[in-house]
């Protein structure tokens, strides 16, 4: 199947740990931010100037509350208790798309248990390591 065309359908684009899709993910985004340094003087004409420093990625998302599903809220809190990195991926998974691949330790996961409502829960992996751009699955 060839690369999608136009602008990508939020729904196609799933979070992967260790090649396996969350369970009933809602929403998902990839976070990549870089640090600066000011390396302004006082020969830069009263305006700042800056460099790169470090480059840092997260990605962030939320999901619906099941039990018997694979990669749940269970298996997630596996990895926090265990302490365990994992590597992620954020792709929509058709031939020829980019994808976005890198290790990450989960920092941050949460449920919420409304009433008459959905269970929901969201979660945050962080890096540890680079995050890589491929294209293909």
């Amino acid at each position: 199947m060839a690369a999608t065309t136009g602008i990508i359908n939020g729904t196609d684009m799933l979070v992967y740990v260790d090649s396996v899709a969350i369970a009933h993910s809602t929403s998902c985004t990839l976070n990549l931010t870089s640090a600066t340094r000011d390396v302004s003087s006082k020969t830069s004409a009263g305006v700042t100037n800056r460099e790169y420093g470090k480059r840092d990625w997260s990605v962030t998302g939320d999901g619906l509350y099941q039990f018997t599903t694979s990669n749940n809220f269970s298996d997630l809190f596996s990895l926090y208790a265990n302490r365990t990195k994992v590597t992620i991926r954020v792709s929509t998974e058709t031939a020829d798309n980019k994808y976005y691949e890198g290790e990450a330790v989960l920092t941050s996961l949460n449920a919420t248990f409304p009433s008459e409502e959905n269970s929901t829960f969201t979660y945050t992996f962080e890096a540890d390591g680079d995050i890589t751009e491929y294209t293909g699955t």
